[in-house]
C-alpha cells in the first residue's frame, strides 16, 4: 500500500513531493541532533536549514541552486564515520544525512525518486532501532513490529492527507508541521 501511494506522490505535483520529504526529514532530524550532542560532532544548523530552504521553497521563494550545492558539499562533511562513530546513533545519524540528501536532490535536480529513498530511510531508522533496542534480527518479525506498523500508518496516513489537500495554505501547514489528525 505505502508504496502504491509513493508512486501516486511520485506521479503528483511538486508541493506534494516537497511536503511529503520535508515532514519526513524534520521527523528524523531529532536523530542527528542526539548524535552531535552526545559526540560533539556536526553542525545541527546545516542540517536543519535543508528542510527550511524546502519550506521557503513552498512558500515562493527562488531556489539558490549554488547555495544549496554548497549545502550539500558540506553535507558530506556532516555525515558520521562509522568507524570513528561506531553505535546506531551514528547510523540514525548517517540515515538523516541521507535524506536531507535525498531533499536536496530534489530540490536540486527534480529527482522524484528521491520521495521512495526518504520513505525507506525513515524506515530504516525505524528498523535498526528495534533489532537493537529488542534484539530482534528476523525481517518478518520487525515488520510486523508495533514500532515499524506505526511507521508505515503514519507515511500512508500523511501522503493520503497531502493528495487529499487542494489548498496552497493546507500543504504549507502540514509541511510545517501541523498534521495533528495524522495518527
Amino acid at each position: 500500500m505505502l508504496d502504491q501511494l509513493i508512486e501516486v506522490l511520485i506521479q503528483g505535483k511538486d508541493y506534494e513531493i516537497l511536503c511529503f520529504e520535508i515532514i519526513i526529514v524534520k521527523r528524523m532530524i531529532h536523530n542527528y541532533e542526539s548524535f552531535s550532542r552526545r559526540n560533539n560532532f556536526g553542525d545541527i544548523e546545516t542540517i536543519n536549514s535543508i528542510p527550511e530552504f524546502a519550506l521557503k521553497f513552498l512558500f515562493g521563494e527562488k531556489l539558490d541552486i549554488g547555495k544549496l550545492l554548497l549545502v550539500r558539499e558540506a553535507l558530506l562533511e556532516l555525515a558520521p564515520d562509522s568507524e570513528m562513530y561506531p553505535g546506531v546513533d551514528s547510523t540514525y545519524a548517517l540515515d538523516t544525512c541521507a535524506a536531507c540528501d535525498s531533499l536536496l536532490s530534489y530540490l536540486i535536480d527534480n529527482d522524484k525518486e528521491s520521495i521512495s529513498r526518504c520513505s525507506k530511510l525513515a524506515m530504516e531508522t525505524v528498523y535498526i532501532s528495534i533489532a537493537d533496542t529488542y534484539n530482534i534480527e528476523e525481517d518478518d518479525i520487525i515488520g510486523e513490529h508495533t514500532l515499524m506498523i506505526n511507521e508505515i500508518n503514519f507515511q500512508i496516513a500523511l501522503i493520503r492527507k497531502i493528495i487529499s489537500v487542494k489548498d496552497m495554505d493546507d500543504i504549507i501547514t502540514i509541511a510545517n508541521g501541523i498534521y495533528n489528525d495524522i495518527p
